[in-house]
């Protein structure tokens, strides 16, 4: 094994380490998170993977779009293992974790062409944050705790491979890597279509300012675009187009917690990205120096697709606040390298410990505000502060429902609140 490939080993064994310890925890508002849907269709795959009802609604003929390949791999899993489905989803948690490393070192490698770089990357994609969106597509280190399993999050996670791929394809020409792409692209497009539009957003723009728009590239690129959206369409477990339509329809902005997203992405900026306003001003001198242009662009046109879905009211823009913050990200990972290892020309002859004191500050911000908010979380289960602080009993955030197991089961029609509909499912 090389140095540097030894040092990101060590470097990220040493942030796994960090995510068990949470990661395999059940969080106490979940309850109230995206985790109730999967969960609860991980269950009722395991009555019935071929033809599963759907688990919130008793909608005849109806299944349900969370139906998709990594909950389906999930729930074999815990059929085999017969495990508790919240083992499962901590598990797959890990998983996930693990290959969002091995997606980020290689393309981290691959595009910089610099053996080393995977290492900042890897540190600013996960903790330079400030408060940040937590969710779907989402991979700060505070959400990743909860959240790795997430369809969403497996797609995104898919980015990192399909975009090496396609790198090593432009560069190399051979077409086993072409396969890779389209393979790893279908995927990650069924297993979450919205992030899957995403990937394929972010390819043409590596495509394009990368120089290589030649009509045999298009070609491919369109045929891969086209298997992936054959592939779903033909998905068993949902209709893809159907979904299409609603969305295209704009029904979607109808729901409260569309609209409750959309503000949410829509606001606290400053607040939400604290030190990864940073990598805006790697992306202003990387544009002046004409260097990195997938970056630079990548940034550029997300960041006019996301003002431009403010202001003119497109549906699912807002998501585009996530593909901002990943160019924004990956410049400063590269500038904080450079500032360590070879600083920039114009700061060589002054200020190249000013330069190197502000990245890693920035960084190191970053890191213990994810900290705290991962630990704002978890820690209210193991110590009660008032009144007067001491360790207490941990009690299972789901206790109060778990004793509901004993009376209801598969296919009961039970009338409640929304609150606690939406959890019954992931316990009976």
């Amino acid at each position: 094994m090389k140095s540097s490939a030894r040092i990101y080993f060590f470097v990220f064994l040493g942030v796994f380490i960090l995510f068990i310890a949470f990661a395999l925890q059940v969080i106490p508002w979940f309850e109230w998170s995206d985790g109730c849907e999967h969960a609860a269709a991980i269950r009722e795959l395991n009555y019935s993977l071929l033809h599963p009802l759907n688990p919130h609604l008793n909608l005849p003929g109806e299944t349900s779009p969370r139906y998709v390949p990594s909950i389906i791999i999930m729930a074999v899993v815990q059929k085999i293992l017969e495990y508790d489905v919240f083992t499962i989803l901590a598990l797959s948690s890990l998983v996930a974790f693990i290959f969002l490393g091995f997606g980020i070192y290689f393309f981290a490698k691959e595009y910089f062409q610099d053996e080393i770089q995977p290492v900042y990357t890897l540190l600013s994609l996960l903790f330079l944050w400030g408060r940040g969106w937590d969710g779907a597509n989402s991979i700060m280190f505070s959400s990743l705790v909860y959240n790795a399993y997430y369809p969403s999050v497996i797609s995104f996670i898919l980015i990192f491979f399909a975009l090496t791929a396609m790198l090593k394809y432009l560069r190399q020409r051979r077409l086993s890597y072409f396969s890779a792409f389209v393979i790893v692209s279908s995927l990650a497009f069924l297993n979450h279509p919205l992030t899957g539009i995403l990937l394929f957003f972010i390819t043409s723009i590596l495509i394009v300012s990368e120089g290589y728009l030649e009509k045999r590239i298009v070609i491919l690129f369109s045929l891969a675009c086209m298997i992936a959206v054959m592939v779903t369409s033909l998905w068993p477990y949902y209709s893809f187009l159907k979904g299409v339509l609603f969305m295209a329809s704009g029904k979607g902005r109808q729901f409260w917690d569309y609209q409750a997203g959309y503000n949410l992405h829509y606001s606290g900026h400053v607040i939400r990205i604290g030190p990864g306003f940073l990598g805006i001003l790697a992306i202003a001198y990387f544009g002046i120096k004409k260097q990195y242009p997938f970056i630079v662009a990548g940034f550029l046109i997300s960041l006019f697709i996301y003002i431009a879905g403010f202001f003119w009211k497109i549906i699912l823009a807002e998501r585009l606040i996530f593909l901002c913050m990943l160019f924004s990200q990956l410049a400063f990972s590269r500038m904080l390298k450079t500032s360590i290892h070879a600083p920039p020309d114009w700061i060589k002859s002054k200020w190249p410990s000013l330069l190197r004191f502000v990245y890693v500050s920035a960084l190191g911000a970053g890191f213990f505000g994810q900290l705290y908010l991962t630990g704002k979380m978890y820690l209210p289960q193991y110590v009660e502060w008032q009144p007067r602080l001491h360790v207490k009993k941990y009690l299972h955030p789901l206790q109060h429902y778990l004793s509901l197991r004993h009376y209801l089961q598969r296919g009961d029609i039970v009338l409640t609140d929304i609150g606690t509909s939406w959890i019954l499912p992931c316990l009976t």
